[in-house]
């Protein structure tokens, strides 16, 4: 599987203290993966020596065939926009900014029969395969002037009606609008391309960024807590739509979010962090189900894990979810329902017996305190942790 970022030996300090410490992270590529944890975990951290805003000593942070910063898409909390003018405007300075949009369209421009036949000129024809081979960002616009010249002066001669032609179809803009129209029908922004960026809502603006990004050929897209200004029902057509957008463009996507559920829902990968230390990194699934640390399995649990047995050496734990109560059907039973709470769709009930008190997690609403239930506990589900671990 090909990696969109690899990261090795990063040690990040701040004031002495250790803020980032990872020996060695592989992150695949065209895959949603979310940075969780608690504040001060790091995540944000990383994100930013992702994008190089901060730079770790001795460390290596490779990305995808080199990636460039200027070639990155950005969401952030704040959504960066020039409010003054037009979504229209904002998305075509990204592309225009971008060297590999700009090397694209020129480079199919190129491959217009007429200048073909420009390039018989043995010397035009090393100039043109000069600008075709040119990985450098800084020397692309010199060297396309360049040869913009030359043919300025080949085509006003032997072909005035071509030239007219050149003039118009160089124009940037010309190849921004045939792409733009495509982009902005798929992230569903045509009817507001010419409103400024100020008279757009929250959600609209991340649908800009995304469209600013995937103009200018990302393949790699940073985001920083994306949902934490929008309401609900917005931030659950949002992942949706991030999901649909991710899968039809195949888009890298790694994202910095302080919520649990968020990350299950939209990720392909869960990156869990604590005190700048990877606590486990692996499938959302994995994560859920097999947690590798106590800290990892607390975290995704809600309500709180429940304690269900005890030894020298360790603890074993059950999710709310993975306990089932049902009536009773006779008198034997010795567990009774002592609160309940609703939750959305979901139920909140604690029972006990004369030894435990466990808190279970269910879509049935229909049972009361008071009532008597059975309990099954689902054993393969138990999860088991040392001693020394869960006191950290």
């Amino acid at each position: 599987m090909d990696e969109i970022a690899t990261i090795k030996n990063v040690v990040l300090k701040k004031d002495n203290k250790i803020i980032l410490n990872i020996p060695e992270l592989r992150l695949p590529k065209n895959k949603i993966i979310s940075l969780v944890g608690p504040s001060g975990a790091g995540k944000t951290t990383l994100l930013n020596l992702l994008s190089k805003i901060e730079i770790a000593k001795n460390s290596e942070i490779k990305l995808y065939k080199d990636i460039t910063t200027s070639d990155i898409g950005y969401i952030l909390q704040e959504n960066f926009l020039y409010e003054e003018i037009s979504v229209f405007q904002n998305i075509y300075l990204s592309a225009k900014n971008s060297f590999v949009w700009r090397k694209e369209k020129r480079s199919e421009f190129l491959q217009n029969p007429k200048i073909l036949e420009f390039k018989n000129s043995k010397y035009i024809h090393n100039q043109v395969n000069h600008y075709l081979n040119n990985t450098n960002p800084k020397k692309e616009k010199s060297l396309f002037w360049r040869l913009w010249i030359l043919m300025f002066w080949f085509f006003l001669f032997k072909d005035f009606k071509f030239f007219k032609q050149l003039i118009t179809q160089l124009r940037l803009k010309k190849f921004f609008k045939k792409d733009l129209e495509f982009i902005a029908k798929k992230v569903e922004i045509t009817e507001i391309l010419n409103n400024k960026a100020q008279n757009i809502s929250g959600g609209q603006k991340q649908r800009v960024l995304i469209a600013k990004a995937i103009i200018k050929k990302s393949q790699l897209i940073l985001m920083d807590e994306p949902f934490s200004a929008l309401d609900v029902k917005i931030k659950e057509k949002t992942i949706e739509w991030i999901a649909k957008i991710k899968k039809e463009f195949n888009l890298s996507i790694i994202l910095v979010t302080h919520d649990q559920n968020d990350a299950l829902k939209l990720s392909d990968y869960i990156l869990v962090l604590r005190n700048g230390q990877i606590e486990q990194f692996d499938t959302k699934d994995n994560v859920l189900e097999y947690p590798a640390t106590f800290f990892v399995a607390n975290f995704f649990c809600f309500p709180k894990l429940n304690l269900i047995s005890e030894d020298v050496n360790s603890k074993s734990f059950i999710k709310p979810r993975d306990i089932y109560i049902t009536l009773a059907n006779n008198l034997d039973s010795q567990w009774k329902i002592i609160s309940k709470e609703n939750i959305a769709d979901l139920t909140i009930y604690k029972v006990t017996n004369e030894k435990s008190t466990y808190i279970t997690l269910s879509t049935n609403n229909k049972m009361n305190i008071g009532d008597w239930v059975d309990v099954k506990i689902d054993q393969e589900k138990i999860l088991k942790f040392q001693n020394e671990e869960i006191a950290i």
